[in-house]
């Protein structure tokens, strides 16, 4: 079952950096990154291009990764 994550974007000091290290995270490519072949082509561009919108109107940042796996930690460590 592929699970959509919304990633948070946080500065180092707020982070378990404990937790994060141990984390096997796949690779970003932009801001929006489906590693399990869920989404279609025409949804991640129009997705990407309204992150990259927000990003330069607010300079705040969006990820968007869907994924098949955990690793085994629940999802806001994972998140």
């Amino acid at each position: 079952m592929a699970m959509l994550v919304f990633l948070a974007l946080f500065p180092a000091a707020c982070r378990n950096e404990k937790i994060i290290s141990s984390i096997d995270y796949p690779y970003p490519r932009g801001y929006v990154n489906d590693y399990t072949h869920t989404i279609s082509e025409e949804w991640m561009v129009r997705t990407e291009e309204f992150v990259q919108n927000v990003e330069k109107a607010t300079s705040c940042e969006i990820a968007v990764a869907v994924i098949d796996n955990l690793q085994g930690y629940p999802i806001e460590e994972y998140a």
